[in-house]
Parts: structure tokens; sequence; C-alpha cells
């Protein structure tokens, strides 16, 4: 299949238990994902919500209409029906409902797994020309190749030309959470409203591609930015008039950009344009139309701030610290707070006076299980008297500074010579890494008890593996 690879989905309809279970037992030892129902009417389950690349149709207790294949999916689906040789059938009509191949009953397994081949290969060609196509399943649209073939032909079409054309790319906000939500059948009713408004909006030479997502691309010809914004307004209009049998709040808006184009500019880059335009129109808060290099001044100011300057200048050390859960007093009962401290894994545990003035640290693997009753002071137990401190204030630099030059994974925040959190050299440097769902997931063996609640930071999970004392 053209698609990410995946297991071939096949249904088997049949009221009889034992072709069911043969035939299902048989394509799923080869790798082949298997449903089956034993409803055939007209009103069966699998024809709105059965997922399927192939079809396999029990034919021999029901004739042939127009609906007997019927499903709801846009995707191709090789159908086959069963049927009895030694019973009268008529196969002409089964073909006509919209049969691709038959097989009979006692199934050969062989002829089965040769038949779900070449089904596969013509799967396979339907995506091909599907690919090709210069329509979409978006009924009154062009497919992205079929758009780009058009304005290729605009692009050596001299009196073209001398014509002004600009490029809308008009999303549906929120689209695929409304297709979570309300469904497949549901999104396909949005977007054949949204492709009726283009038709009804735009003029008779408009060109409109649907590129999946709820977007769509539409090539007004001989309009100007001006005009096309007019359009693109009106369009978000006509767009929520034809939800009016919706809640109010749950009418979808639009977001569009709208792109000039001179004819004679490469096509693939003009929609690319009109994505990115797009993008910077979803992060204006949607429901707008945005032109092009709309904001191209502010975006430019940020970036070479970013890349040039500091993309911290206005941090200190507070702004990005952990705080700590819990300190540890140097004259005073310390067992529950051990216990707090070993659970919520900071790599340092401040030691401080009966003031709360920093006067050490206790590394933590240093406190094992085994020195539960040890009291850290600073006469007897694993203190570290002087260790590597930062003002709460200190800025980008400094922090960088203390960092490169002390040669520590971690330091404490003081404010005051109060303790009141820490940074470490893993977490500052990993600031502007992204992170995603799985950053701060769990890596080792849940523990059944609430300790299994408590999310650490990724960073200090691995500073402490590879031992971060000083």
């Amino acid at each position: 299949m053209s698609n990410a690879a995946r297991p071939l989905r096949i249904l088997v309809v049949s009221p009889d238990t034992a072709v069911l279970h043969d035939l299902s037992w048989m394509l799923s030892a080869v790798g082949y994902r298997v449903s089956t129902s034993k409803d055939t009417s007209e009103s069966a389950a699998w024809r709105q919500f059965g997922e399927t690349d192939f079809l396999i149709l029990d034919g021999r207790s029901i004739s042939p209409t127009q609906a007997t294949f019927a499903h709801s999916s846009d995707n191709p689906i090789y159908r086959v029906f069963l049927y009895d040789p030694s019973a009268p059938a008529d196969l002409t009509a089964w073909f006509a409902a919209g049969a691709n191949d038959a097989l009979r009953v006692p199934v050969s397994r062989g002829e089965l797994l040769a038949r779900t081949r070449v089904g596969a290969r013509m799967l396979e060609f339907e995506n091909r020309m599907r690919a090709q196509s210069s329509r979409s399943r978006v009924s009154g649209t062009s497919s992205l190749r079929g758009l780009v073939r058009k304005l290729s032909k605009f692009a050596i079409d001299e009196q073209s030309a001398a014509l002004g054309h600009t490029l809308l790319t008009t999303s549906i906000d929120f689209f695929n959470g409304f297709c979570r939500r309300e469904g497949e059948g549901a999104a396909r009713g949005l977007l054949a409203a949204l492709a009726s408004a283009i038709q009804q909006i735009a003029s008779d030479n408009t060109i409109a591609a649907y590129a999946g997502e709820g977007t769509f691309h539409i090539m007004l010809t001989g309009q100007k930015a001006s005009a096309a914004r007019a359009i693109a307004e009106q369009l978000a209009e006509n767009f929520r008039a034809t939800q009016a049998d919706r809640e109010a709040s749950d009418r979808l808006s639009l977001t569009t950009a709208i792109v000039p184009w001179r004819v004679g500019d490469n096509p693939e880059q003009l929609l690319e344009q009109g994505q990115q335009t797009l993008a910077i129109a979803r992060q204006s808060g949607g429901d707008c139309a945005i032109e092009h290099n709309a904001f191209a001044k502010e975006l430019l100011s940020w970036q070479n701030e970013l890349t040039t300057g500091s993309p911290f200048a206005n941090l200190v050390a507070q702004d990005i610290m952990e705080p700590f859960p819990f300190v540890l007093k140097r004259d005073g009962a310390n067992h529950a707070m051990l216990a707090a401290l070993r659970r919520s894994g900071p790599p340092v545990w401040p030691l401080v006076d009966h003031e709360g003035r920093l006067v050490g640290i206790v590394p933590p693997e240093l406190m094992t299980s085994a020195t539960d009753d040890l009291e850290p002071n600073l006469e007897a137990g694993p203190v570290v008297t002087s260790p590597p401190t930062i003002a709460h204030n200190a800025a980008f630099q400094e922090i960088y500074e203390a960092f490169s030059t002390q040669g520590c994974l971690e330091m404490v925040v003081v404010a005051d010579h109060r303790p009141i959190g820490y940074l470490t050299l893993n977490g500052f440097f990993s600031l502007i890494e992204p992170i995603d769902s799985a950053t701060f997931s769990r890596h080792k063996a849940a523990i059944e008890d609430s300790r299994s609640l408590l999310v650490g930071s990724l960073v200090i999970d691995s500073e402490q593996s590879s031992g971060s004392a000083h």
C-alpha cells in the first residue's frame, strides 16, 4: 500500500458461524486484521462503523441490490461475495452490484489467500490512481496535485500573467477536535458545507483544492488582495450561517491566509507560503484573515533577538530554579524530612541553622536507608559545608559563568543566605530543548503506592543516575 505499513483489514459478513471461523482464523494466521459480523441487512452497524479494506459478504441467502455492498468509507474497498456452486446464483447481478470477486463455499484456503493478494494489488492500484487524481474526496474541489497542475498552466499563460491572482488558504478552526467528538460523518458534512460556500461566493474562475485536516486552498483569479479579503470575510460569515442548526457555542470559525501570487512563481512555493501565513494567523488567535507578511517585521525582529541576542535577557536564577520541598535543620529532628526528601528526589539536600541560613548540603546518595537514624550536622554526617551557590537574582550570564567556572552539576539558589531552590547543569542548558508527552514519563516499574504519582524531572533523573554530588 502507498500509505504507512499496517495490516490489511478484512471484514467477513455471514450468518454462518462456521464460515466466519474458517475465514477469520485462516486470514488472521497470515497477518490480516479480521473483524466479523452476522448481520447482512442494509441497516447493519458495520456499514457505518466497520473500518476495512476487504469486504467478504456471504451471498448464499440474499439477493444482490445496489445497497448490498454499501459502506460509508471513503477509502477503496475490495468486495468479494461467497456463493454455493451447487445452487442457482446470478453472478452477473452480483458483479453489477459492485462485487470485485467471488469465492465458492466451502472456501478453498489456498484460493482465499491468492484472491486476497489480487485484492491487495487492486487496492494499491486504486490508491495510486487517487494519488494522481486531480479531484479530491470533497465534492467540487481539486486535489493538491490537481491544483498545482492548474497553477502551472497559469504560469505559462501570457494573458493570465497580466492579471492579479490571490491565494486564500482557509482552515476550519479546531477541526480535528470536531472530528473526534462528532465523528467522520459530521466532519464530511462540515467540509461539504464549506466547499459549497466557496462555490457560492467565489467566481466561476476560482480554483479550490482540499488539503486535508479541514484546510482548503482557494485561488482567486484576477483578484487583488483587497478584494480577496472581502471574499474571505464573506466566506467566514457564510460558513457560520451554514451551522445555524448548532448551538452558538458549537459553531466553528475559519482562519484564513491571504497570499498574492505573481504568475511565474513556483506553485508549490505559493502553497507553502499559504500554510506559513496560515500558521501566523492561527498564532494570532484564529477566526481571522491575515495577509502574507503582515507581521513580517515583528517576526524578523523576534527571530533576530532569539538567535543573535540572549533569549533569556530578563531571566534571573529564581525564575528557573526548582524549589526545595524541605530543608534539614542542623540541630533538629530530621527523620520526616529525610523521608520526604528521598521521595521527592532533589539532587541536593540543604542543611540550615536555627535561623534558616544555609550551612551545607547533604548528598542524597550518601543518606541511604541504612542511615535513617543519622542526624546530619557539621560535626558528624556526610555534609558538604561549602556547596556551590548562586544568588536568587543572578542574571543568565552570571549563571552560565558560574556553571562554566565552578565545574559543578548543581548549585543552591540562595536569598539572604537562605536556600530557596536549586539549579542543575543539565536543566539549565536544556531550557530551550523541546519536550514532548513522554519527557516526564516513568522509565521504571511502577511502585504500588502513592509514590508512583510523583513526577520527577527527567534531567534530575539522568544526573542522579550518573552521580551528582559535589
